[in-house]
């Protein structure tokens, strides 16, 4: 199971998805684009910003520790 969640089958598959979306509706090519691009840009800003939050907080337990003598 762990092969349908990783990312790189996600990423492939989107893609194909995507692919046989522009070969199914080529008239539809620019609004297709357009919201990938939308939606790359969406998931790359969440991504980046949960990305901090987890390092900020890796970080603060980290410091924790060490304040508490541990």
């Amino acid at each position: 199971m762990s092969r349908f969640t990783s990312r790189k089958f996600i990423l492939a598959l989107a893609a194909q998805l995507i692919a046989l979306a522009v070969l199914f509706w080529p008239e539809h090519e620019n609004v297709i684009t357009e919201a990938v691009t939308q939606a790359t840009a969406l998931l790359l800003s969440l991504g980046t910003a949960a990305g901090y939050i987890h390092a900020e907080g890796k970080i603060d337990t980290e410091r924790a520790k060490t304040n508490q003598g541990g």
